[in-house]
């Protein structure tokens, strides 16, 4: 008896020894990744019904703006006058099976706009002339996102937008996206709060869309805090005011203001300025941001390629938290990666 007590208790202890050699083996293992929307979103892209850009095929009584955008290059004025109802509309087929909601980017600039509009319509008509008819009425000064259900259709043939004002006002909004969605699992890829993100396409690529007029935070599910490492994102900004990638208490500042300049900052309250020579931040040019973790410091550097990256400089810090990005405008996001 003695002797088999002896050998189950020699059998724990092996046991253990070994669990605590996998465990030792498995920290030093390497966790990496990418996440690339361009091509993972491929199969749930959603359908742009309308950006609002010349070319489209408008029909009616609309001019295009340039300086109040959210995506693409214009947003379309669309404004009623005194009572009398504008009507835009345009004729082009799309096929819709698999979708169930779609959305609308609106701008209102202020109340008197917002409190002069009467009715505010969109029309969707299909192949076999069946018509669909969404009321807004719940609408707000800034941009609006608004939600549609779609029916039950095949396809979509027209697009019709009405809007009408107070008989002794005038009433002006701007339209700028209209889209559609499979669902929202992408979502899973960055965390988020805000109601600022989408996906989009632009030709056969699939972006990470964020849009908003405020600074939007996002959270990277995939990656768990690390002391040594290294991240990297990359985007475009289309509209933007500011971009910050957060690191272990640590946080590096680009503004489409100074696009040659990085800031650095951490939570003792210590910045480091860096002027950039070879890269830049501003709309419309891809830019790789890379944080990479050294224990006690976080050094940051910036590419317009994903090769050849400049250095931002380096902080000092004591702590060990999430990546976050932080969007203040319109983003594409391309794609992430990581290695801890």
């Amino acid at each position: 008896m003695v002797g088999m007590k002896n050998k189950t208790t020699g059998m724990v202890v092996i046991a253990l020894i070994i669990m605590c050699i996998l465990l030792y083996f498995s920290s030093l293992q390497k966790k990496f990744g990418t996440v690339d929307f361009t091509s993972k979103y491929k199969l749930m892209a959603p359908i742009e019904l309308a950006g609002f850009e010349q070319g489209e095929g408008w029909q009616g009584n609309f001019t295009y703006d340039n300086g109040k955008v959210q995506e693409g290059n214009t947003s379309i004025i669309f404004s009623s006058w005194y009572g009398k109802e504008n009507t835009i509309s345009r004729q082009k087929q799309f096929t819709i099976e698999g979708y169930k909601k779609g959305y609308l980017s609106v701008f209102i600039k202020n109340k008197e706009q917002l409190n002069a509009i009467t009715s505010f319509l969109l029309v969707l008509k299909n192949e076999n002339a069946q018509e669909k008819t969404f009321v807004f009425s719940k609408l707000a000064t800034g941009w609006n996102r608004i939600e549609i259900s779609l029916p039950d259709w095949k396809k979509i043939t027209s697009l019709t937008l009405s809007i009408n004002s107070k008989p002794e006002q005038i009433t002006e909004i701007n339209l700028d996206r209209l889209w559609l969605e499979k669902n929202d699992e992408y979502k899973e890829d960055l965390d988020t709060q805000s109601k600022a993100s989408s996906l989009r396409s632009i030709g056969e690529r699939v972006y990470y869309f964020s849009a908003s007029n405020e600074e939007v935070n996002y959270s990277f599910n995939q990656i768990q805090p690390f002391k040594k490492g290294v991240v990297s994102v990359s985007v475009i900004p289309e509209h933007a005011n500011k971009l910050s990638l957060a690191l272990n208490g640590t946080v590096a500042h680009l503004s489409i203001a100074n696009p040659h300049e990085c800031i650095l900052t951490n939570d003792k309250n210590v910045s480091v300025k860096k002027k950039l020579t070879k890269t830049s931040f501003e709309n419309n040019i891809y830019v790789f941001i890379k944080a990479t973790a050294l224990s006690s410091k976080i050094k940051f550097s910036l590419s317009n390629n994903g090769v050849d990256f400049e250095d931002c400089g380096e902080i000092e810090t004591e702590g060990k938290t999430s990546t976050k990005l932080f969007l203040d405008g319109s983003y594409l996001i391309d794609s992430y990666s990581f290695e801890y």
